[in-house]
C-alpha cells in the first residue's frame, strides 16, 4: 500500500462540503435538463401545429426549406391525423 503523502490527506471535513456541492451540481443540472425538455416539447409541438396547417397545402407552393421540413414532418402529421 502507498504512504499516504501529508500534502495528498483532505479532511474529512472538506470532502462532506465537496460532496455536498456535487449533489448540488447534480440537482441544478436535473432541473436544467427539466427546463430544457420542457421547451423541446413546447418547440415540438407548436411546430407540428404549424406542420399539420401546412399539410392542407399544395407542396409546389413550398419554399424550399419549406419543403424540407414538411418532408419530415408529413410522417408524423399523417399518423396524428389518421388516428
Amino acid at each position: 500500500m502507498d504512504k499516504i503523502v501529508e500534502d495528498d490527506y483532505i479532511p474529512r471535513s472538506r470532502l462532506n462540503v465537496v460532496e455536498l456541492e456535487l449533489q448540488e451540481a447534480k440537482n441544478k443540472l436535473a432541473e436544467i435538463q427539466k427546463v430544457a425538455h420542457d421547451h423541446i416539447d413546447a418547440i415540438e409541438k407548436d411546430a407540428l401545429i404549424m406542420a399539420m396547417r401546412l399539410m392542407g397545402e399544395d407542396e409546389n407552393t413550398f419554399a424550399p426549406e419549406t419543403l424540407e421540413v414538411m418532408r419530415r414532418w408529413k410522417k408524423k402529421c399523417t399518423v396524428i391525423l389518421g388516428s
